[in-house]
């Protein structure tokens, strides 16, 4: 065990080998010595629960209550790409997020929610998927083909 939180941790992700990034409830970490010693970024208030850096500088962190966030400072500081504590704004469940390049990436979400970026996460499109079950985790091989897991031990697989 390299270190021990009095909250719950979803996600884990390195930028680059000594650079990494936790998260969970309320909170995303960094660590700048390959994960022996981690510190509180600037982002809270929110039920973090995953994150995805296409490369060193650039990263994007998904929330349970639908929030989504971007560093282009390797999580020096965080923008707010929607607002997920928002009275007004549609309620979605993020469980995983993956970014392929800068601006091309998918979150996926409970009740079969799949969204859609090619503009770094300015705009998002749905996508229709064949169940209303939640997806909880995406997979990529090398060769592009991407996988999703879901409820019920659903596995699909799909090219981006």
């Amino acid at each position: 065990r390299v270190d021990s939180l009095s909250f719950e941790l979803r996600g884990v992700v390195f930028a680059e080998a000594q650079v990494g990034f936790a998260c969970g409830y309320g909170a995303i970490l960094k660590s700048t010595d390959a994960g022996l010693n981690w510190e509180f970024t600037s982002a809270r208030n929110e039920f973090f629960s995953a994150l995805s850096f296409p490369n060193s500088e650039i990263g994007y962190a998904v929330g349970r209550t639908g929030t989504i966030l971007k560093t282009e400072d390797q999580g020096e500081s965080w923008t707010r790409l929607r607002n997920g504590n928002l009275q007004l704004v549609n309620r979605h469940a993020y469980n995983d997020v993956w970014f392929w390049n800068e601006d091309e990436g998918i979150v996926v979400g409970d009740q079969g929610l799949f969204l859609l970026t090619k503009d770094g996460g300015r705009s998002w499109q749905r996508e229709e998927w064949p169940t209303k079950d939640h997806l909880f985790g995406i997979g990529n091989r090398p060769d592009g083909r991407v996988f999703v897991s879901g409820d019920k031990g659903h596995l699909w697989s799909l090219t981006l």
